[in-house]
This record gives structure tokens, sequence and C-alpha cells, in this order.
């Protein structure tokens, strides 16, 4: 796991992906319904995290016509793949789909390109038909409170997969021991993977074009918007843009739960910073890195349950961590 330097940088890493991540696709066209196929029926298949990129966020390795990239594993983002522009001229064999608007967290509007690629592969799998995403770097870069110096210090990855490349499949996450997992379904991570038992299960909601829980708080119920392209745990508060970077580096402005129930299990005290979201919907609350790197979250896209369990130190896959088929 890399070591941020300075609190600041994690911040304007979390706006830069948030920008990009929480509501960027939101209003992609009905195309991006379809999954991609898995052309190999591969059951189950580790894919290890090759690192915690700027911000603590997962990347893992993806490969296009042979070439490697870097891509953040996003589940804020509602599509299929993207590459940042400068990466999209490597990939020759591409058909142009279409533009679609983009927003990012200030409400600001953007036109993201799309299109489709015959295949890639992600760990032993190969998805055919993707969506790939062409990122503008307009938007990471008006996005930015506090701009670093050097280029490589802001930006996470060469691009992302978001959560609809798994729609037909099981995505298992423990970033506490750096793993990661896709499978064909729930009974076929119970053989390779951890126990369930320790797990608790409950619906998740995707009709909104975003992953989310519902929970109870110690303030009431509550939905969680579940974003691993977030650093942290993050709170919707009405306040000027020019702000952000005091209050969220402040304590005096954090927003703390004594206790926070999922699917009838109470994981405790938790942490919210205050961000002002401008999105195309009402959302209250993210759960970021800050609740990834201390559970073991599954999620079953294909019957829309979640499965979350607090990561030990000493936990390790109950089957043979290096199996794959």
């Amino acid at each position: 796991m890399s070591k941020i330097k300075s609190r600041w940088l994690k911040i304007l890493v979390f706006i830069i992906t948030l920008s990009l991540v929480a509501f960027g696709a939101f209003q992609v066209r009905k195309v991006l319904r379809s999954a991609p196929k898995q052309e190999k029926n591969i059951p189950f298949s580790w894919v290890p995290i090759v690192s915690f990129c700027a911000g603590n966020l997962p990347c893992v390795q993806i490969e296009i016509e042979g070439q490697k990239f870097v891509a953040m594993l996003d589940l804020g983002f509602n599509g299929q793949l993207t590459l940042s522009n400068e990466f999209m001229s490597k990939i020759s064999d591409k058909t142009f789909l279409f533009t679609s608007p983009t927003k990012n967290w200030t409400g600001k509007e953007y036109q993201l390109s799309y299109y489709r690629i015959p295949e890639f592969q992600l760990g032993n799998a190969t998805f055919s038909n993707a969506e790939l995403g062409e990122e503008d770097p307009n938007e990471e870069q008006d996005t930015i409170i506090d701009k670093p110096k050097e280029k490589a210090d802001y930006l996470p990855a060469n691009g992302k997969l978001g959560w609809k490349l798994f729609k037909k499949l099981a995505l298992f996450m423990d970033f506490k021991h750096g793993l990661v997992a896709i499978c064909d379904s729930v009974d076929t991570f119970a053989q390779y993977g951890y126990r369930l038992e320790k797990f608790v299960q409950a619906p998740v909601l995707l009709n909104a074009g975003i992953v989310e829980v519902n929970a109870l708080t110690s303030e009431g119920p509550l939905r969680f918007f579940l974003d691993t392209g977030c650093t942290n745990n993050c709170w919707n508060e009405d306040y000027p843009v020019e702000e952000v970077r005091e209050r969220m580096e402040n304590a005096k402005y954090f927003k703390t739960f004594s206790n926070v129930s999922i699917g009838g299990k109470d994981f405790g005290k938790m942490i919210f910073r205050p961000l002002p979201m401008n999105f195309p919907m009402p959302m209250q609350a993210i759960l970021g890195m800050d609740f990834f790197f201390e559970h073991q979250v599954l999620i079953d896209f294909k019957n829309e349950q979640i499965y979350i369990a607090v990561s030990q130190e000493e936990d390790k896959p109950d089957g043979a961590k290096t199996k794959s088929r």
C-alpha cells in the first residue's frame, strides 16, 4: 500500500476521483445497459491489486491489444471501462459510439466519448464488446483545489473500471489484504474465497445507476452510496466550494455516527467528511475507502445482494489463494 505524504493531497485526489466517478457517466445513453460478455467461462479468478494509487485508491492491471494499463477499481463509475485521452490513441481497434454529458461534483458539465472495443483482459477473464470511455482531462484540472507541482502526484491511474463491468458477476474486495476476486456466483466464491458465515447479507440497490445500500444509523435510516473511487467517507453539506480544503481537513466539521447497522449488524462508529455535492440526484452520504479498508465486501450484482464482514489482520482465503479456472 502506497503512503500519501500529506492529507491534503488525499483530499484533492478524492475530489478529482469523485468528479470522475460519482456521476461521471450518470447520463450515459441506454447503450450502456448491457454488460460485456465473458468469452472464457472462468467461474473464479483472483485479480491482483498492483498498487494503491494516490489517495489510497485500489488499482488493478488490464490488458488491451497486448498493452497493459493500470485501472482504478471504481464502484462509483456508472459504466464499464475508461482510459484517459492520452492513452486512447494507443488503442487502434475501437469503434466510436457516441458522446454523452457528464458532470463533476461542482455540477460543471463535460462531454465523454464512448467507443466499442472487441475485448480486454482482467485477471484470467476476457471480456468482449466492452464500452470504453475517453476521459476529458479538463474535468480533472477543473476540480483540483490546489494543484500539485507534479502531474503524476494527482493522476491515480490510466483509467478506471466501473461497476457495470461486473453486472452479471460477483465482485469481492478485501483491500486490507490487497485482494480482489471476480466470480460467476456467491456459491463459487464460497468454494475458493472466504467462509460466508461471518458475512452479513443485505440488498444492494442499483436502480439509480449507482451502487447503494440501506443502513440504520444513530440518527435514523440512511442510504449510502458505495464508492471505491473516494478516499474518505463523505457527507453532503451545503457550503461555499472555496472552503472545501479547510472543512475536509478540520475535524470540527466532521459528522460522526455512533453506530451504523447494515443488514441487522452494527458496524460501530463511522466518521464522514463534509463535501458540497452538486449532483443530478439527491445524495447524502458516501462510504469510501475509509470503509472499504476496514471491511470485506462481496457484491452479487446479478442477484442484487451485498455481503459485508469486518476485515481482520489474520484473515486468509478459505480456498486456494491462487486457484483460478
